[in-house]
């Protein structure tokens, strides 16, 4: 009994020394890079007009939201009381919904106003379209306020993980979870909304679901219906100028009981729209409970991240060993980044892990039942639609020990129609593409002719030129794709940019060693020499189906290099790595999951901080 109460006042005081060594780093953090960054501050006003009380009492900017099919003049006023203080006009071209920059003034000569109450008067000539609006932007403002928040979130989280980890009676994939939910909710506390790559698109997906679970319409000239409340919430979500702003719209209302369709249409194009239930469940509960904007949105993505992440310990609980590899792969920042958000690449890779566990664990027993087997084949039915170039890992199915399934004539019949089904299922994915491919897709998008795209014929033509792209990406920029596999975060910018966080090279390094460590016991690998070399076919046709399908998809003949081509796309590859690796070399008498929870704790932590540090100071302003 007093060595169990010894050993917990050990850990509790371990526990408080790394917390305060963290909280050192985050004040030094703060001195030595936010303490001199100023912070925009937004003041929305309608195109009716309305009133404003500046913060700082200096206007940087002024930028307005709509669609503008053909040039309009606006006339804008600013009144103290009865007097005229400020007066422009403006002739403002053809825009489409995004923050538009109608004026900027050079430092040191803002507009200098008061820190009291003005009335805003807009005069507009023409027609705007999309519920619009003008913001007043201001500049230096501090983010000590949110720095403080998000540095107490992780210091408690600091703690409690330290505790939570020393606990030896807590399983791994417990312990995985539990990480795993805290850093999803700590990055959606810092990620802008609407900012992860066609997010957009796929919360539209996932609204249009919505709609059909609440047995509302979906769709009216190809575009989702969106409620009022959350069609408003969201055009300002887009516009907003600061992190501390976005922090603060949490309180929007339902107006009135109206639908309107949103302005962009979903460009996903997902064959699988079971991949936006979980995120629909979220967005429902939240619309049920009169809910909008940014908790709306924060709820799809929660749901989003309680379902990936519970599959990725689920898989993790079947694994047979390579248990604490799965860890760590599951909790890259990259990946976290991933569940917590509405894209489905999220969902993608967490069934990719699934099947290559569910794999693992039926190649350890004596015996393969057909009912098992049919869940192997239904997990990988699920995958395949999502994203084509996946499908190679349907070829697993033949790396299973045929002496284990112990199938009957009628077994072997189901077996051959659920065979048949996966074919039809993966000919529906595959003709579009081909069709794409071969060039027969000669359709205009935008002002662009789809035959100034790569095609089929096109690269046979051109064999050369054809070899020398695709030599030239693989060969000079693999090793650039798979350092950012491992903590590249793209976000979308206040002008529709998007700008990338790469993080640092030491964070990469040190995910690359406990990736390493965490398959020391892949000693328990099963699989002999020549299936392992089978494995690693896979996972090559896996790679360069990357590139084979962003050459037709998203290059253009006069590129000399595979365009869009992300680290996150070679994710599923590293979902493999179990079936290859069998470890000759090394035996350490350390206690690996412990270090490498420890470690990505941290490392998704500190990933999180600068993310903080990325998004304040260049998304927002």
């Amino acid at each position: 009994m007093m060595l169990k109460k010894l050993t917990k006042k050990k850990n509790i005081l371990k526990a408080l020394i790394i917390t305060i060594a963290a909280g050192i780093a985050f004040w030094l953090f703060w001195v030595l890079r936010l303490s001199g960054e100023s912070m925009p501050i937004g003041h929305t006003i309608g195109l009716s007009g309305g009133n404003f009380t500046p913060a700082i009492g200096k206007i940087r900017e002024i930028t307005i939201s709509g669609t503008i099919d053909e040039p309009i003049e606006l006339q804008l006023s600013i009144y103290d009381g009865k007097e005229l203080i400020w007066e422009n006009n403006y002739v403002i071209p053809e825009i489409k919904g995004m923050n538009f920059s109608i004026q900027q003034f050079e430092k040191d000569q803002e507009l200098e106003l008061g820190k009291k109450q003005y009335d805003v008067r807009v005069e507009i000539d023409g027609k705007i379209s999309r519920t619009g609006h003008i913001r007043l932007i201001e500049y230096n403002g501090s983010y000590k306020v949110f720095y403080l928040k998000l540095s107490l979130l992780c210091l408690v989280g600091i703690f409690a993980f330290t505790l939570f980890l020393q606990n030896k009676n807590v399983k791994i994939e417990h312990k995985y979870f539990f990480i795993a939910l805290y850093c999803g909710l700590l990055f959606n506390f810092v990620m802008p909304p609407l900012g992860v790559p066609d997010e957009e698109a796929h919360f539209l997906e996932a609204y249009g679901l919505s709609n059909t679970l609440l047995g509302k319409e979906v769709k009216q000239d190809n575009y989702v219906l969106l409620d009022e409340a959350d069609k408003n919430s969201i055009i300002y979500l887009h516009d907003i100028t600061s992190i501390t702003e976005w922090h603060q719209t949490f309180e929007i209302k339902r107006s009135t009981e109206s639908v309107q369709k949103a302005d962009m249409q979903s460009t996903v194009g997902s064959k699988a729209p079971w991949t936006y239930l979980p995120s629909a469940i979220g967005i429902s509960l939240a619309r049920i409970l009169n809910i909008h904007g940014n908790p709306l949105l924060l709820l799809g993505r929660i749901f989003n991240l309680l379902f990936e992440v519970g599959i990725t310990a689920l898989a993790i609980k079947l694994l047979p060993y390579a248990k604490t590899y799965i860890c760590v792969l599951g909790l890259v920042p990259e990946v976290i980044y991933l569940y917590g958000s509405y894209s489905y690449d999220g969902i993608n890779l967490c069934l990719c892990i699934l099947i290559v566990s569910y794999f693992l664990h039926l190649y350890g027993q004596e015996k393969i039942k057909i009912r098992q087997l049919g869940i192997l084949g239904f997990l990988m039915f699920l995958m395949i639609p999502i994203k084509l170039i996946y499908v190679f890992m349907a070829l697993l199915l033949i790396l299973l020990p045929v002496r284990k399934l112990n199938l009957n004539k009628k077994q072997c019949v189901i077996g051959g129609i659920a065979g048949l089904v996966v074919l039809v299922v993966i000919g529906i994915n595959i003709v579009p593409v081909i069709k794409n491919a071969v060039g027969f897709n000669n359709v205009t998008v935008g002002e662009e002719n789809l035959d100034t795209w790569n095609t089929l014929s096109y690269a046979l033509q051109n064999k050369l030129n054809t070899a020398h792209v695709f030599l030239r990406t693989i060969f000079g920029y693999t090793g650039e794709y798979l350092y950012n596999t491992f903590g590249e975060i793209v976000g979308k910018g206040r002008y529709n940019y998007w700008n990338t966080f790469t993080g640092f090279s030491g964070m990469r390094i040190a995910i690359v060693i406990m990736m390493i460590l965490a398959l020391e016991d892949s000693n328990r690998n099963m699989l002999s020499r020549v299936k392992r070399c089978i494995a690693v076919g896979i996972t090559g046709m896996i790679y360069l189906g990357v590139f084979v399908s962003l050459f037709f998809i998203f290059t253009k003949k006069s590129e000399t290099r595979i365009m869009g081509i992300q680290g996150r796309y070679f994710l599923p590859c590293f979902t493999m790595v179990p079936l290859i690796v069998k470890n000759k070399f090394f035996n350490l008498q350390i206690n690996r999951e412990k270090i490498c929870l420890y470690g990505m704790t941290f490392c998704d932590i500190l990933f999180a901080v600068l993310m903080f540090i990325h998004y304040a100071t260049n998304y927002f302003t």
